[in-house]
């Protein structure tokens, strides 16, 4: 026989264990079947099976020298066992795959090269009277009942031991040599992965991701995770729905075995969901803000995203995330993505920020003798300036170093020494939430140089009633000088370069307790210029008659806070004035109350006494009218008099005001 010229150079050969054979090779992954030494038993149990494959071969008409190779043959009997693996998008920039694990099966192919040859018949003689362990004892082993043990894991050596059991009887014997038989010749140089992404369609081959292999997907080494299984990777389909299935491949003819069972899968989702997030959401402007939809349904129709700045972009799959958006100007945008899953949808929101945002505080700012000679010390205020704020910074102009504090009104200096003539700009600068900023500034223009000033001021009644004061200046320009009018009025700033004349009202002075100083000054280069005009207080004169006056309840500080129109005081002025002496004598209520009042020159109280003792007023409820201040004014308006307090309880007051 033809094939006997093979025995020796089988002989010479039979001590190499061949990298996969069942019960054998090299990988990490231990075994328990098949022995790494092939002792003489072994040498001569291999001839003894050779010696019956070759007759077999030969009496199936096969030459074990000269027979052609060929895909495998048989319905799925390259595969033993595979498993799809889902690892879904996650919406923030991973775009899924899908992980086919299969253990290959090519039946005589014992040593595990994808060639079923003479040389199978080593590890078939190496494991010899090994048993295998079934998923089904009862049942014979094969594609329809697997070894027992899971492959990946602690089943490893059982089911690597299984293929040489090609009968799938459990026991291996020389009766699995009829597998080697009847698939000689028959090689697998690869796998040809078929998919297709739903249950219409039919299935398409996928590429060798190396772009290497013509024709099929994966060598037969390629993918290695054991010397007993492999793995391919295949795209997310963007369905949620895949088959997959192999093929064995054979290089040298072009030919490929029949396809294996289909693994399916569908990703599984429960209702709709949407889930919006932000790589950053704070950054300076312009703003490329990157959004990923983790947490979204991973296969829903469409993703709808408005960036909440007037633009919207719709995302056809959730692979795509992540999406970036420029946001070109400052501002707190609000994001939002839609999910639609038919005629459900989901929708889910996020802040992004674009510094520096738009704030919507004020600073203001305000300057006091900040014009003249330098050096000259200028006086801010930063009244009406908002808060909070996160920062304030107050910059003087002339090149000294600007002053940053968090709290304006305990922080921020109110005055600064300019030493060099110049025209200056004093600017503050609040620094709101993201870096938003409102800026208030005010002039500085000092002149070199100290001037000759003449500085006056002279008070002028100017009617015959004292309703007002006049006040004239006269001074060099430009000059601002400083008004005051004594406690009861705010500082004034006088530009005496435009006004030469002040005025104040009769309202004004009758706010007077007292003669007061008008003083106005100007301090220049560090010298002050001053003058200053009295004030005097003044009283009017009353006749007598009736006095009839409407009630009104206040608070200390003046205000009113209701009023008593049914309650009427009738006050009955016995004598005119006379300085010096009572104001009034006696008056009477509507109620029938008499009344006693007179006036001190020296203080501005009233008092009311009916007996001489304590202050008492009689109202005809004095529980709800605890206290009381008041004005007289006669009803034909012809004469004002100045304020006076009527004390009840020496707590509270009320304000007595005629009716018009």
């Amino acid at each position: 026989m033809r094939g006997n010229s093979f025995l020796f150079a089988f002989a010479s050969t039979i001590l190499l264990l061949l990298l996969g054979g069942c019960g054998g090779g090299t990988d990490s992954v231990s075994t328990t079947a098949g022995s790494d030494n092939v002792d003489v038993q072994d040498t001569q149990l291999a001839l003894e099976l050779q010696s019956e494959l070759l007759a077999m071969l030969a009496s199936n008409g096969v030459d074990a020298g000269r027979s052609a190779s060929r895909p495998p043959l048989g319905e799925s009997n390259h595969v033993l066992s595979s498993v799809l693996q889902a690892s879904p998008p996650d919406g923030a920039g991973d775009p899924g795959s899908l992980r086919l694990l299969f253990v290959p099966r090519l039946l005589g192919d014992y040593d595990g090269n994808g060639e079923v040859s003479l040389a199978d018949v080593t590890p078939l003689a190496q494991n010899f009277g090994k048993n295998v362990i079934y998923a089904d004892p009862a049942a014979p082993g094969g594609q329809d009942n697997p070894p027992a043990g899971d492959p990946y894991g602690a089943g490893h050596a059982n089911w690597l031991l299984s293929r040489c059991d090609g009968d799938g009887n459990g026991v291996i014997t020389s009766s699995d040599l009829t597998p080697i038989a009847l698939h000689f010749g028959e090689r697998a140089d690869g796998w040809r992965v078929e998919w297709r992404t739903d249950d219409f369609s039919g299935f398409s081959a996928v590429e060798d991701p190396a772009g290497l292999l013509d024709g099929y997907s994966l060598g037969w080494r390629d993918g290695r995770v054991s010397n007993l299984a492999q793995e391919f990777i295949l795209p997310w389909p963007l369905s949620g729905h895949a088959e997959v299935r192999l093929r064995a491949w054979d290089a040298q003819s072009g030919g490929f075995g029949a396809a294996s069972a289909v693994q399916v899968y569908d990703s599984t989702t429960s209702g709709c969901t949407a889930g919006l997030q932000l790589v950053s959401n704070e950054q300076p402007a312009p703003f490329m803000a990157q959004f990923t939809a983790a947490g979204s349904t991973i296969d829903a129709d469409s993703y709808e995203l408005d960036f909440g700045d007037g633009s919207s972009q719709e995302v056809a799959s959730i692979t795509e995330f992540p999406v970036g958006h420029l946001y070109e100007e400052g501002g707190i945008y609000l994001a939002s993505l839609t999910v639609h899953c038919g005629p459900e949808q989901a929708t889910t929101s996020i802040a992004v920020i674009a510094t520096p945002v738009p704030t919507t505080k004020q600073a203001h700012i305000l300057a006091f003798s900040n014009t003249g000679f330098a050096p000259q010390k200028v006086q801010f205020s930063f009244l009406w300036t908002d808060e909070p704020a996160v920062s304030y910074t107050l910059d003087f102009g002339d090149g000294s170093e600007p002053v940053k504090v968090e709290d304006w009104a305990t922080e921020l200096p109110t005055e600064h020494i300019y030493t060099s003539a110049g025209e200056f700009t004093a600017s503050l600068t609040l620094e709101d939430d993201y870096l938003g900023t409102a800026v208030a500034s005010v002039p500085v223009s000092l002149m070199q140089g100290t001037p000759e000033l003449n500085l006056s001021i002279e008070a002028e009644y100017i009617d015959s009633w004292n309703d007002s004061i006049m006040f004239d200046f006269s001074g060099s320009s430009p000059v601002t000088a400083v008004l005051s009018l004594g406690d009861v009025f705010a500082p004034i700033e006088i530009d005496l370069g435009l006004v030469q004349q002040y005025s104040i009202t009769s309202e004004q002075i009758n706010r007077l307790n007292r003669d007061e100083k008008a003083t106005i000054s100007v301090e220049i280069a560090g010298k002050t210029y001053s003058d200053s005009v009295l004030i005097p207080r003044k009283f009017n004169p009353l006749s007598t008659g009736d006095l009839d006056v409407l009630l009104v309840n206040m608070d200390n500080t003046g205000n009113i806070l209701e009023t008593f129109p049914g309650v009427r005081i009738s006050l009955q002025l016995n004598k005119p004035f006379i300085q010096g002496s009572p104001l009034i004598r006696n008056y009477t209520t509507d109620s029938g109350g008499k009344f006693k009042v007179w006036t001190q020159l020296d203080q501005l109280s009233r008092k009311i006494n009916p007996d001489g003792s304590d202050p008492i007023v009689l109202l005809p409820d004095p529980d709800d009218r605890a206290v009381l201040e008041a004005d007289y004014i006669w009803p034909e308006g012809e004469i004002t008099l100045s304020p006076f307090e009527l004390v009840y309880g020496g707590t509270r007051y009320i304000r007595l005001l005629p009716r018009n």
